[in-house]
């Protein structure tokens, strides 16, 4: 019965699709016809949607055995094993360790400095050309007789390589073989690495100015593949940024390429006007040369010169600066600037560092950061690129927060409500890194700031808008308004919360739980204070609850006891580019 029920069913089937009514369709597509059957625009909301939904976690410098100083100090990694490490495969560490991220990295900026590019592995080779001279035979055979020895050695070397006292059978400068050879193979190991969609390799350098007072360093970073970049060697001259900005102009008129070039932190006061060019969208926060401390991470971003770059419309990354070639940023898996801070039952105490003294922090004040958040469509070299261009980037300690921050003259509070924020960030106002230009009459701008906790980690304790504007006499003035907190704490009448959101770290156990703070926050504020007349800049600051820092992870795992003068505890944070406010700039832009 149920057979010839199907059958009959089968044939009313046949006789309609042979029907006149049907047929009158036969010639025109099925999408067409279906189309007829629904008009109207498309159902599906996101149809046409242009702009990033997806953020990027890298590193934008990391240094590996082909920086003279990388190797002098102990680091045997090589920018190959650099990117492995960064895609998530497990690498043994030049002190012997085996290493491995808990979460692969998207993109990986290896940023070997130019100066003697690749001269340490061919110093560590014994080459005969190199070991002929007295100096580097006498440091070369310290250093392979290993002990207290070489750990002289190489701060030896590196002081040489610090003040340009090197040995020249070491010289790797401008036009020599040994520059050329060295910049092939450091092309070579980003080639080999990048794979379009899954893992970003860039091509990079970091370039330092060779005479004080213009201590300016750059990490410059290429759009391009090996085909572009290997036609013009790195720029690795004696003429300060001034010789820089030329070489990148050359490099694009010359090849057709893109450049970019982030200001990392220079040991002096660097001057504001250092970031003018084109190519400088971006300053780098932190890395693990800052010292430690909570107000530390907000002084470095709120105090010179950051404030200054900030104010000159510099976008906010963030970075290791390691020298071990291994880009980590995790509390719970931090292995040290260079290697002499890898691992060990030792390293967290007070201990000047071999080669710089004081200057730079050794032992437990070394903090783990940072990272890089990139929203960009896809995890392509060009399509990263662009965004860092654009500055819609932000700067983290090393937790993997998400953070949308938008300006414009509308947001209103239940924007900060909709499930997807970006909806109206980009339908009212400019994203992370724009400019807002002239304030329509009668208005104050607002801002729509929404965060969300790291997958695997912290929990949120509040989000904050730091405002940053000038004088007329010049100074640069602060105020940080908390916009959301969690817990149901009040913020008081003047934008600030004073109650703490708590403390549930076990230092001994190197634990927290997550039983206090919020997984997401968002809010929309307005500056009241508002003065069109007057240039300002404003970013965001999201804050975790406090999680161990490695010192107790340290004490755990070597089972040593910390002096209580470490500090064993953190609060992550997350900082966003600036949004600038600029009069007379006309309607506001991305």
């Amino acid at each position: 019965m149920k057979k010839r029920t199907l059958c009959i069913v089968i044939a009313a089937l046949l006789t309609c699709i042979r029907s006149s009514t049907v047929c009158a369709h036969e010639d025109m597509p099925a999408h067409a016809f279906l189309r007829e059957a629904r008009p109207g625009s498309s159902y599906s909301p996101y149809v046409g949607r242009s702009f990033p939904t997806r953020v990027f976690w890298g590193d934008t410098h990391v240094h590996t055995s082909y920086s003279f100083d990388a190797g002098a100090l102990g680091c045997r990694l090589s920018p190959a094993e650099a990117y492995r490490f960064a895609r998530g495969d497990e690498v043994v560490s030049s002190s012997g360790q085996r290493v491995k991220l808990a979460r692969p990295l998207d993109f990986l900026v290896v940023a070997d400095h130019v100066d003697e590019l690749g001269a340490f592995p061919r110093f560590m080779r014994g080459d005969a050309a190199v070991l002929i001279d007295p100096t580097a035979r006498r440091l070369y055979e310290a250093i392979r007789a290993g002990g207290e020895g070489a750990a002289r050695a190489g701060a030896e070397l590196v002081g040489k390589f610090v003040t340009r006292t090197l040995p020249s059978v070491l010289a790797s400068g401008p036009g020599s073989s040994s520059l050329r050879s060295s910049w092939n193979e450091t092309i070579k190991a980003a080639e080999q690495a990048n794979v379009p969609g899954r893992f970003a390799a860039f091509i990079a350098f970091e370039w330092t100015a060779s005479t004080a007072p213009d201590d300016a360093r750059r990490v410059v970073v290429y759009r391009d593949g090996g085909e572009r970049t290997g036609r013009m060697e790195p720029y690795a001259g004696a003429d300060g940024l001034r010789g820089l900005r030329a070489w990148m102009a050359s490099y694009e008129q010359s090849t057709g390429g893109r450049l970019l070039a982030i200001a990392s932190p220079s040991t002096t006061d660097e001057p504001a006007d250092h970031v003018t060019d084109r190519h400088e969208t971006l300053c780098e926060l932190m890395d693990v040369d800052d010292s430690y401390g909570d107000a530390s991470w907000d002084t470095s971003v709120d105090d010179a010169p950051n404030a200054r770059l900030a104010a000159d419309g510099c976008g906010f990354v963030a970075a290791t600066g390691t020298h071990t070639a291994l880009a980590t940023a995790d509390e719970d898996n931090f292995f040290g600037k260079d290697p002499m801070m890898e691992p060990s039952d030792r390293r967290t105490l007070d201990a000047p560092s071999p080669v710089h003294g004081d200057i730079a922090p050794r032992g437990w004040k070394q903090p783990a950061s940072g990272y890089t958040g990139v929203w960009a469509s896809d995890n392509t070299r060009d399509a990263l690129f662009d965004a860092m261009a654009r500055r819609e980037v932000y700067a983290t300690t090393g937790s993997r927060i998400t953070v949308r921050f938008f300006g414009g003259w509308d947001f209103e509070p239940s924007d900060a409500a909709d499930h997807d924020p970006a909806l109206a960030g980009y339908a009212k106002g400019v994203p992370m890194g724009a400019t807002l230009g002239d304030a329509p009459d009668g208005k104050a701008p607002t801002f729509l700031v929404a965060a969300a906790k790291d997958p695997i980690g912290a929990t949120l304790d509040r989000v904050q808008i730091v405002k940053r504007w000038a004088e007329k006499s010049g100074a640069l003035e602060r105020k940080v308004y908390d916009v959301a907190v969690s817990g149901g704490r009040a913020i008081g009448a003047d934008g600030r919360c004073t109650a703490p959101v708590g403390d549930t770290v076990d230092v001994a156990a190197a634990t927290w739980t997550n039983t206090i703070g919020a997984a997401e926050l968002a809010a929309v504020w307005r500056d009241a204070a508002f003065d069109p007349a007057q240039r300002a800049v404003y970013y965001a600051r999201v804050l975790e609850i406090p999680t161990p820092r490695w010192p107790a992870y340290d004490a755990k795992r070597y089972g040593v006891a910390l002096p209580s003068s470490v500090a064993a505890k953190t609060q992550g944070r997350a900082y966003t580019s600036p949004i600038r406010y600029v009069p007379h700039e006309g309607t506001s832009s991305h």
